[in-house]
């Protein structure tokens, strides 16, 4: 069905909108129902984007924070008297195993779905396809982008700290600071 609509969207509409200008395509059956539920899933997965951001904002008690989940740990560390440098490290290796256990547990558990050749699977596949991957992305970005962001929101405090110094004051380091 979705090469029939593909081929009558690609070859056959165009061809009758050049000759008929006010002619209006409508979705109906199948597609309209298939399109609805698509956007009732975008919709509720934005609701569920935004509700997972408030919950993590209302923990870490700030905006920014959410964004960059595992500082939670560096923050700690960072309390201790960490440098920067020694808390990403410190956190990302304390942090690799339980993120690589779940990444690889979830991924597999959504194999058998990819797997599956039945007509009923086929509808599910999409959705799966994309969490498995999004999760295999998610660990990449976890153990990699999340570190260097905070490392370059470190560098551009450091920064902003020499540039205006009358700015707020800086904060206590720790005395095994030696930057």
């Amino acid at each position: 069905v979705s090469d029939m609509n593909k081929d009558l969207t690609d070859n056959f509409l165009p061809v009758l909108q050049e000759r008929y200008p006010q002619l209006v395509v409508l979705r109906g059956g199948e597609q309209e129902t298939e399109q609805a539920f698509f956007d009732e899933i975008i919709a509720l997965y934005a609701v569920a984007l935004f509700a997972m951001y408030a919950l993590i904002a209302v923990a870490f008690r700030s905006y920014a924070l959410p964004l960059l989940i595992m500082v939670d740990y560096i923050g700690r560390l960072r309390e201790r008297g960490h440098t920067a440098l020694d808390a990403v490290l410190e956190a990302g290796v304390a942090r690799f195993r339980p993120i690589l256990l779940t990444t690889v547990t979830t991924f597999v558990g959504l194999l058998p779905i990819m797997a599956e050749r039945s007509t009923d699977a086929q509808f599910l596949k999409p959705a799966v396809l994309s969490l498995a991957f999004g999760v295999l992305f998610a660990l990449l970005v976890t153990l990699l982008m999340v570190p260097a962001l905070y490392l370059i929101g470190e560098d551009s405090k450091r920064l902003a700290r020499r540039l205006w110094p009358w700015g707020a004051p800086a904060p206590a380091r720790p005395a095994e600071y030696k930057r």
